[in-house]
């Protein structure tokens, strides 16, 4: 029954064998299938069963910990360090924990974890490479070469150094060495996830050769990834551990986890890939946008649409609530939905994410057009705002944003106490357009230096849009506002780590997507204060 993939009657066969021996291969297995099944609360049951018998399993803790890495990554690494009393030198369990330490951004105890691996196999080049991914997060871009160097000895042309070398050569400016170092690389050698061509595409958009990045790229490389939405309350809800072996589980947490994890929406989004739009004649046809990128990248590429609004019979826009209100003003005559349940794709003829626009409105990146004002916000929404007491003052008004996304933003936010220098002119008022919690510090701050707090009364990036136009200026990290900002055309000086993401080039003070953005980027890797000693040095008062 396995082997023709019955998992339900494998598992049935199985549990009858396990009320005649308790066996704990048998256990082992039935809590892998049904892990494997996702219906994880019966597999951790079983593997419960496993550590009643033998508290000391190492197969069935771990099992454990890698169904909580997903979902509960604080348990999960309670476990592994569980583990690593249990049995100290395997590397298994120390290679789990480094990943999870990844994930969850610890990358100096990340940094010890491969250094106790390479410790123990010192002539394992992959070991090396660790290390050196972890200094490249750290951007100690020096220390990350040398490790990446190292590793040659025991093999000396692992694709894994070649491309994270040529990623370091190419944050440096050196594109010819980059490039030359993934063209170096044998055929043979490139397999798995670190993909030489997606690094010659940064290579290549960093040094502004737009004539590099060929149509097949688009095609091949910037496809739907498809993940799962999973609703914060599951995380560190649904499971409850006791490390001495008892288990009980949240039925709230684990019923909203549950429910998640089968999402409609999953299937909706695979169905639209199915009637993706590979720029055939569209005339007559309706066409579906919809998102699968972050708030940034909807923004920045919905500038597409005024290229294709006119070729396609009928186009319906997929987005989330908070872009209806701005979305509804500035593409009129385009039917907006904010639930996927509302669209019938029987009705669609085709379908293309938001970033896609890039490829199939044939985007001519030494002229890019609408550089600003493809996005409106209504002039009663402004006004509104404009009648707040705290809007109305003499001295320049800056907006500023200065924390992202810890998960995905994290080389690119920076300290409120950085903004002092700026915060401490006399004819300037800042204003915090940050929407959700930061940190303790950033609170303190922001009461103690007087800078008002637009939180309570944004609600959508309409209001967001509606306050940027009460501002003469914003001041801002790499995130979705700086791109609503260039899109609406308000002056804009944008704040980039040493490392930029691809979209912002290499070293330029001004970028082809936004005329109203001015770039300050670091000059060394984690120097925030220099930034902003240039930032306030190019304000004018």
């Amino acid at each position: 029954y396995e082997s023709t993939e019955d998992i339900d009657k494998t598992i049935e066969i199985l549990e009858y064998i396990s009320t005649i021996k308790q066996d704990v291969d048998i256990l082992n297995r039935i809590g892998i299938l049904y892990k494997k099944n996702g219906n994880f609360e019966k597999a951790i049951e079983y593997f419960n069963y496993i550590i009643e018998i033998d508290s000391q399993n190492v197969d069935a803790w771990l099992q454990k910990a890698i169904i909580f890495k997903h979902f509960d990554k604080k348990t999960a690494l309670e476990i592994f360090e569980h583990l690593e009393n249990i049995d100290p030198s395997n590397n298994m369990i120390t290679f789990n924990k480094y990943l999870l330490l990844l994930e969850m951004y610890k990358y100096n105890e990340a940094l010890e974890t491969a250094f106790k691996m390479l410790e123990s196999e010192p002539e394992n080049y992959f070991y090396y490479c660790l290390c050196a991914e972890i200094y490249l997060g750290l951007e100690q871009y020096d220390k990350s070469a040398e490790y990446y160097e190292k590793s040659f000895k025991y093999s000396p042309l692992n694709q894994m150094a070649m491309v994270g070398l040529a990623g370091i050569y190419s944050i440096k400016g050196d594109f010819q060495k980059a490039k030359n170092l993934i063209e170096s690389i044998p055929e043979e050698n490139k397999s798995g996830s670190d993909d030489p061509e997606y690094m010659y595409y940064y290579i290549h958009m960093r040094n502004k050769q737009f004539d590099e990045v060929k149509e097949t790229f688009f095609k091949n490389h910037l496809k739907i990834k498809n993940t799962k939405e999973k609703d914060e309350q599951a995380r560190g809800l649904f499971y409850k551990l006791d490390i001495g072996g008892n288990y009980n589980i949240s039925e709230e947490g684990f019923a909203i986890f549950r429910k998640n994890l089968n999402e409609e929406s999953d299937l909706f989004y695979k169905n639209c890939m199915k009637k993706r739009w590979k720029d055939e004649d569209i005339t007559g046809k309706t066409l579906l946008l919809y998102s699968i990128n972050g708030a940034g990248d909807i923004i920045m590429f919905s500038r597409y649409i005024n290229d294709i609004k006119d070729k396609a019979g009928k186009i319906i826009m997929l987005l989330p609530e908070s872009f209806k209100e701005l979305y509804t003003t500035s593409f009129k005559d385009i039917e907006i939905h904010t639930d996927y349940k509302e669209i019938n794709l029987d009705e669609i003829d085709y379908t293309s994410s938001y970033m896609l626009l890039l490829y199939t409105a044939k985007a001519d990146l030494k002229n890019i057009k609408y550089s600003q004002g493809y996005l409106t916000v209504s002039k009663n929404s402004v006004k509104e705002k404009s009648k707040y007491d705290f809007i109305n003052t003499n001295k320049k008004k800056i907006g500023i944003f200065w924390q992202g996304n810890p998960s995905i933003l994290q080389n690119r936010s920076i300290k409120l106490k950085y903004f002092i220098p700026i915060i401490e002119l006399d004819n300037v008022q800042l204003y915090s357009f940050q929407i959700s919690n930061v940190d303790f510090e950033s609170d303190r701050l922001k009461n103690e230096l007087k800078i008002i707090d637009l939180a309570p009364y944004i609600k959508s990036y309409n209001d967001t849009a509606a306050f940027l136009k009460n501002m003469d200026l914003l001041i801002t990290i790499d995130t979705s506002i700086a791109n609503l900002a260039g899109a609406l055309g308000i002056p804009t000086y944008l704040l980039l780590p040493y490392a930029t993401e691809w979209r912002w080039f290499y070293d330029t003070d001004s970028t082809p997507w936004y005329d109203s953005i001015k770039i300050f980027k670091q000059k060394k890797p984690n120097d925030w204060e220099e930034v902003i000693t240039r930032v306030k040095n190019g304000l004018r008062l």
